[in-house]
């Protein structure tokens, strides 16, 4: 196991609970600031993450329809 328990890989539980915050973040769509300082609402935050599960769906549907 690595550093903090999770296995390699795998987020811990305590990132992972926080994941629909961080994934906009990681993806360059907000900033750590404008999420910390509240200049990007949960609102917000939910319909990036919706965006990026249709893009994740289109991409995975894209890699299927490959010869």
């Amino acid at each position: 196991m690595s550093e903090g328990g999770a296995l390699p890989g795998r987020l811990r539980p305590d990132v992972e609970e926080q994941y629909l915050i961080w994934r906009p973040i990681l993806e360059g769509m907000v900033s750590l600031e404008a999420v910390e300082t509240g200049a990007v609402s949960l609102e917000r935050l939910m319909q990036l993450n919706g965006l990026l599960d249709m893009r994740a769906a289109i991409q995975r549907e894209a890699m299927d329809d490959r010869p």
